[in-house]
C-alpha cells in the first residue's frame, strides 16, 4: 500500500497551492505599488528642489525681468533626461516690489510656480481597470523675500 511522506490528503495540498498563488499575487501588487510610490516621492523631491532654487534665485533679481531670467537659468540645471520626470518648467513668476514703497508690516516678495509631469513606473490594473497608469502632473509654488531692491528715498 502506498503511503505519502506528507501528512494530509491531496485536497489539502491543492489548497496550499491556491493559497500560495493568491499570496504571491498580493505581494506582487504591493511591490508594484511600492515602486510607484517611490518614483512619485523621488519626482516630488526633484520638483520641490527645482522650485525652491528657482524662487531663491529670482529673489536676487532687482526687476521682474531679471528675476524671471535668474529663475529660468536655475530651472535649466534641472533638465531631466530620465523617463520618470519631465524637465521642470516655470509656469509663473510674480514679482511684488510695491513700486519700491512697501506698506508697513510687509516686505517685497517674489513667487515662483513650477510644474513637471511624472510617469508611473509600473502601471497597476485590477480587473481590467487602470488604478495607476500614465502621467500625473506635479506643481509647486515658493515665495521668497526680494533681496536686491532699488528703493527710492
Amino acid at each position: 500500500m502506498y503511503t505519502s511522506k506528507f501528512r494530509g490528503n491531496r485536497k489539502q495540498q491543492g489548497t496550499l497551492l491556491v493559497d500560495l498563488s493568491v499570496a504571491c499575487i498580493i505581494v506582487i501588487a504591493f511591490a508594484v505599488l511600492a515602486l510607484d510610490c517611490g518614483g512619485a516621492i523621488m519626482a516630488f523631491g526633484i520638483t520641490d528642489r527645482a522650485c525652491r532654487d528657482a524662487a531663491r534665485a529670482a529673489a536676487q533679481g532687482s526687476s521682474p525681468s531679471e528675476a524671471r531670467q535668474l529663475a529660468n537659468s536655475v530651472i535649466g540645471t534641472y533638465a531631466s533626461s530620465s523617463g520618470i520626470l519631465s524637465s521642470p518648467r516655470i509656469e509663473n513668476v510674480t514679482y511684488t516690489d510695491f513700486g519700491g514703497h512697501p506698506p508697513d508690516g510687509s516686505s517685497p516678495f517674489v513667487t515662483v510656480t513650477t510644474s513637471a509631469n511624472a510617469r508611473v513606473l509600473a502601471p497597476l490594473s485590477f480587473f481590467g481597470r487602470d488604478v495607476l497608469a500614465g502621467n500625473f502632473p506635479m506643481r509647486k509654488t515658493y515665495t521668497f523675500p526680494i533681496v536686491k531692491l532699488d528703493v527710492d528715498s
